[in-house]
């Protein structure tokens, strides 16, 4: 599973184009395009190339583990989202495998002229933890 924070001149414009940004990311998991993925995020992301690069080859790596543990996907849900003072926000995904399921976060940071810009990325199976926060 893979995580990834860091700084780069991309943005967001709006918590719609936020949100409708997130959901055409999670699409693409749901598709098993890990690649599609982090292509969309990277139009957003805060983050160096090289790191991005270095966790988008990990995570299509562990596809194949996903498909073969976990099962077909079955869809995703936003399961929560959060905000502090309109600088952060967190939004957490959940996508339904046949077997077992996936968190997906994505934190946003509204810096310089007001965009906001995903600075952290983290995927895994850490269901229990969700339900612990």
């Amino acid at each position: 599973m893979g995580s990834l924070c860091y700084a780069q001149e991309y943005g967001l414009q709006d918590e719609k184009a936020i949100e409708e940004a997130c959901d055409s990311v999670m699409e693409e998991f749901l598709q098993m395009n890990y690649g599609g993925a982090f292509q969309i995020m990277n139009e957003f992301s805060a983050v160096k190339n090289e790191d991005f690069e270095k966790l988008k080859l990990q995570s299509i790596e562990q596809s194949s583990f996903v498909i073969q543990n976990y099962g077909q996907s079955l869809e995703f849900i936003k399961i929560k989202e959060k905000e502090l003072e309109g600088v952060l926000k967190e939004i957490t995904y959940v996508i339904r495998h046949e077997k077992y399921g996936l968190q997906f976060r994505f934190l946003f940071y509204r810096g310089k002229g007001d965009l906001w810009r995903m600075t952290n990325f983290l995927w895994n199976d850490e269901l229990k933890k969700l339900i612990a926060e």
